[in-house]
């Protein structure tokens, strides 16, 4: 059976990784969603303070407060714990600004009993084990600020503390979250990433496979005819082809390059973790980089590798440069770099 084998199909060649890409963007934005729909469901079900445990998104409704009493830095801070209360307990809540801005209200009725209840504010933040440096100013200052002596019923100290205070406090400054959640976003943004450059990397290719066609349709049948005669060299297995003046490659788009335009002919190998690969690279008049073939090398690829590169070095031209030197390539340079 005749082979016909026609540019405009080459050009369509690689579908794979618009494919795969689509496939990569479904599986991330799956990822995602199942994140911020497990994220939304724990920010909308917080537990009671005096039932969560370390960790958990809790939220305390808050009635009266006390000015803070621990601070990260005494001269700039950014954290504040302050006594809160509810109806029935009290508590040490880490409150940031911003929510602190809905409690100043109630911390002005807190110290003015004159003053009208505002209501009830709620307040948010994960659970956290209350350090022992953080122990210490709370005992010493809840004392103080009741004024409590050491014979007294009330007086706060180490063996009761937990029965007063719990073993957590609220820290609004960190959001709803598990533990796996920053895994869930890395794992989606990575699978995000690899989708959408796959994507950005097909529409590249095939544009531009566009526009190599443009640049030969007054030739187009010419080319043809040559990619389906008997002395074309077939190595679609490798996705390109030798006819008798141009090299058509496609694994990255479609490529047609007339010989006469070679300057530069070199094969590159590259080793990884063990792993080598030998790519054959041509250098056009136009200062382009173009990837004919790359693969990785083991005994047969070697062999094979070597036959297509001498193939190609038998019909480019014979001014044409060969091998990857530093003299070729200073050369190169100084005869084909466009002048700015």
């Amino acid at each position: 059976m005749e082979r016909k084998v026609e540019l405009s199909k080459l050009m369509k060649k690689g579908k794979m990784a618009l494919v795969l890409g689509a496939i990569f963007l479904l599986v991330g934005i799956g990822i995602f969603s199942y994140g911020f729909i497990e994220f939304n469901k724990i920010k909308n079900n917080p537990v009671e303070m005096a039932s969560g445990s370390e960790g958990e998104y809790s939220k305390i409704d808050v009635n009266l407060m006390t000015e803070y009493f621990a601070t990260d830095d005494a001269d700039n801070p950014t954290e504040k714990v302050y006594f809160v209360y509810d109806e029935d307990y009290m508590y040490l809540a880490s409150i940031d600004d911003e929510t602190m801005k809905d409690l100043e209200a109630i911390k002005e009725y807190s110290y003015d009993e004159e003053k009208e209840f505002p209501g009830t504010v709620t307040i948010y933040g994960t659970l956290t084990k209350i350090p022992d440096d953080l122990k210490k100013l709370a005992i010493s200052s809840f004392n103080e600020m009741y004024d409590y002596k050491v014979t007294d019923d009330f007086y706060l100290r180490y063996t009761n503390f937990n029965e007063y205070f719990g073993y957590y406090y609220l820290d609004t400054n960190v959001g709803p979250m598990n533990d796996d959640f920053p895994y869930i976003l890395i794992m989606a943004g990575m699978f995000l990433i690899i989708g959408i450059t796959s994507v950005i990397a097909f529409a590249k290719n095939r544009m531009n496979s566009k526009k190599c066609l443009e640049g030969y349709k007054e030739d187009i049948e010419k080319i043809e005819a040559e990619l389906n005669s008997e002395s074309t060299v077939d190595h679609s297995k490798y996705n390109f082809y030798l006819t008798d003046h141009y090299v058509i490659t496609y694994g990255s788009g479609l490529k047609v390059i007339n010989y006469n335009d070679i300057v530069w002919l070199y094969p590159k190998e590259v080793s990884y973790r063990g792993n080598v690969t030998r790519t054959i690279f041509v250098v056009t008049k136009d200062s382009k980089i173009h990837t004919v073939c790359a693969l990785n090398v083991n005994k047969k690829t070697r062999e094979l590798l070597d036959e297509m590169y001498q193939a190609l070095l038998m019909r480019i031209s014979k001014e044409a440069l060969a091998g990857f030197t530093s003299e070729n390539r200073l050369k190169v340079k100084e005869l084909y770099t466009k002048k700015k």
